[in-house]
C-alpha cells in the first residue's frame, strides 16, 4: 500500500516537472544520442542553460546531460541514425533555444565566413581608385601610400586578435569574442545627408574590441550604436572613414580613443564624456612626465655643477664636496 502511493506520488511528481518516461529510464542511446523528442529537449535544455553562469559555454553541458540533438522531420527520436539528423543548439534571445540542423548550419555559416571574408578586406574599389588618383596627382600625404596603409592595417589586425587570444587563455575557456564596433552583416542606413551610399562596419583594428561573448551574441547588429556615434568617439564606422582617418592621421576627437574606450562607446556609453576622460588622463600623465622631466634635469644640472668643483693636480685632487683627498 505505502509502495502503491509513493509510486502515485512520484508519478503526480514526474508529471507536474514534465518529465516523460524516457527521461526516468534512460535519456540517451547507447551512441550519444539523445531519446527525447524536440519539444522536451528544448524544455529542459532551456532550464540546464538559465543554471550555467553568464559567459560559461552551456551547449557542453546540456549535450552531457540529455544527449546529442538528433530528430527526424516530426522532432522526434529516431532509434537509428539514419532515421534523422544532428541539430545545432544556439541562444534566441535571453532565455531561448534555437534548433536547426547541423547541415543547415554548416552551410549557413560557409555563405557568411565567405560574405564575411569580403567585407573584412581593408580597402574596396572606391578606395583603390581614391589611392590611384593620389598617386596620378602626386597627392599622397608625406610618407603614406597604399602599401603603407595595409601593412599597418594588417599589424592592427594581428594585434587585435592576439589580444582576444590572451584574454580567452586567461580566462581558461572561449569567454570573449573579437567585437566589432559596427557590424560587418548589416549594411548601415544610406540615402542619408551625410550618406549616400550604404555602407558595412570596419574590419581595422581601431574600430575592433574584445568583447564578451554574451554580449556580442546577445545584441549582435542589432545592438549597434550607429555610425553617428562612433564617428562622435573617433572609430572607424566604414572602410571610407578608417582610410579618412589615415590619410589626415586624425581621429577627429580631442583624445585617441583606446581599446577600452572602443568597448565603452560599443555597449551604449556617451562618445563625448569617454573621449573627455580619456583627454583628461592623458593630461594628468603628461603632467606627471614633465614633472619627472624637470626633477630629471635639476639632478643632472646639480651633478654637473658639483663634477665642475673637482681638480687634478700632481698630488691632490678635490671630490665633489670640495675636500682635498690624496692622489697617490
Amino acid at each position: 500500500m505505502a509502495t502503491s502511493g509513493l509510486k502515485i506520488l512520484a508519478e503526480k511528481l514526474d508529471k507536474s516537472l514534465k518529465i516523460t518516461e524516457n527521461i526516468r529510464n534512460s535519456r540517451q542511446f547507447k551512441d550519444g544520442r539523445t531519446k527525447l523528442d524536440r519539444d522536451e529537449y528544448r524544455q529542459i535544455a532551456k532550464n540546464i542553460k538559465a543554471s550555467v553562469k553568464q559567459g560559461e559555454p552551456w551547449v557542453p553541458k546540456v549535450k552531457a546531460a540529455l544527449g546529442i540533438p538528433y530528430w527526424n522531420k516530426q522532432g522526434n527520436a529516431p532509434k537509428t541514425p539514419a532515421g534523422g539528423e544532428e541539430y545545432y543548439l544556439k541562444t534566441a534571445g535571453k532565455n531561448n533555444i534555437a534548433l536547426r540542423t547541423l547541415k543547415d548550419e554548416r552551410a549557413n555559416r560557409a555563405k557568411q565566413k565567405s560574405k564575411r571574408e569580403g567585407k573584412q578586406s581593408f580597402v574596396d574599389p572606391t578606395i583603390e581608385a581614391w589611392a590611384e588618383r593620389l598617386t596620378k596627382e602626386g597627392k599622397w600625404p608625406k610618407g603614406k601610400s597604399l602599401k603603407d596603409f595595409l601593412k599597418k592595417e594588417k599589424a592592427l589586425d594581428t594585434r587585435q586578435k592576439n589580444l582576444v587570444k590572451e584574454a580567452n587563455k586567461k580566462a581558461g575557456y572561449t569567454r570573449f569574442e573579437d567585437g566589432h564596433a559596427g557590424s560587418l552583416g548589416s549594411e548601415q542606413q544610406k540615402n542619408t545627408p551625410l550618406r549616400k551610399k550604404g555602407t558595412y562596419g570596419s574590419h581595422s583594428g581601431t574600430a575592433r574590441a574584445v568583447e564578451p561573448r554574451s554580449d556580442n551574441n546577445l545584441k549582435q547588429h542589432r545592438g549597434d550604436v550607429g555610425w553617428r556615434t562612433l564617428d562622435e568617439g573617433g572609430i572607424a564606422s566604414d572602410r571610407l572613414k578608417r582610410f579618412s582617418q589615415y590619410l589626415t592621421g586624425d581621429r577627429g576627437t580631442l583624445a585617441k580613443p583606446t581599446k577600452a574606450d572602443v568597448l565603452k562607446i560599443m555597449q551604449g556609453q556617451d562618445p563625448n564624456k569617454v573621449i573627455a576622460q580619456r583627454d583628461k588622463t592623458n593630461n594628468r600623465f603628461k603632467q606627471m612626465a614633465i614633472r619627472k622631466h624637470i626633477d630629471s634635469k635639476v639632478d643632472t644640472d646639480q651633478a654637473i655643477k658639483l663634477s665642475d668643483t673637482m681638480r687634478i693636480g700632481n698630488s691632490s685632487h678635490h671630490n665633489p664636496f670640495g675636500m682635498p683627498i690624496y692622489k697617490p
